[in-house]
């Protein structure tokens, strides 16, 4: 059962899928999420009030059980092969989550600047270290003796500070400049492919035949 709206304090995030929702992998479902980053005295009350959530819910008492809604926070250091966790001592994880698969999801999490200001865009923005506060509520679930918890469901975001996810550039995807096509140049047109009809018929009316293995 859903309860009553909060806000969580304003502090750092990641993995910020607002817009548009996380692919569903496996046996993971598309949703939309969001991951605090909360200190252990600075953010006490939330953490206490989440573990209480848990353990009334009937989920584990320790913190990063896999069931647990409370991670401990770790940094990747190092490259390749040599890259492993690095937890950092007093610091925590708190995913806040809305399934994007279900009838009544929304299409996509209402997102607000300092003053309230709606700033919905048509793609992912909010980048990690960003400051926000998560309007949330919560319900549990039991799907047998030995899991059961609480899941926290993600409504709303302010923005206090953002940093803006750009996505990589040009040469960070790995092109280089060539003779060719720029942007703005006269191009000359052609008639292309014939346009396809939603009921999978030509511009003529004949069938289109695809033969394509996919």
């Amino acid at each position: 059962m859903a309860k009553e709206t909060q806000y969580t304090p304003f502090c750092k995030c990641m993995y910020a899928y607002l817009q548009l929702p996380k692919p569903a992998v496996g046996k993971f479902r598309s949703a939309f999420e969001i991951t605090l980053v909360l200190d252990k005295t600075e953010h006490a009350e939330l953490l206490r009030q989440i573990s209480a959530l848990n353990k009334d819910a009937g989920g584990p008492d320790e913190v990063n059980k896999p069931k647990h809604p409370i991670k401990a926070y770790y940094e990747w250091v190092g490259e390749g092969n040599d890259r492993k966790k690095n937890y950092i001592k007093d610091k925590y994880m708190v995913r806040f989550k809305s399934f994007a698969d279900l009838e009544h999801s929304p299409d996509h999490i209402v997102t607000y600047d300092s003053q309230g200001t709606p700033m919905n865009r048509n793609k992912n923005f909010v980048a990690n270290g960003s400051v926000v506060s998560v309007a949330w509520d919560f319900g549990t679930y039991e799907n047998g003796p030995t899991d059961k918890g609480v899941s926290l469901y993600l409504n709303a975001v302010q923005i206090k500070d953002l940093i803006e996810w750009q996505g990589k550039d040009f040469e960070d995807l790995g092109f280089k400049k060539v003779q060719g096509y720029v942007s703005g140049d006269k191009v000359d047109t052609a008639d292309g492919f014939p346009i396809t009809t939603d009921d999978g018929e030509g511009q003529d009316g004949d069938p289109v035949e695809d033969d394509m293995p996919f």
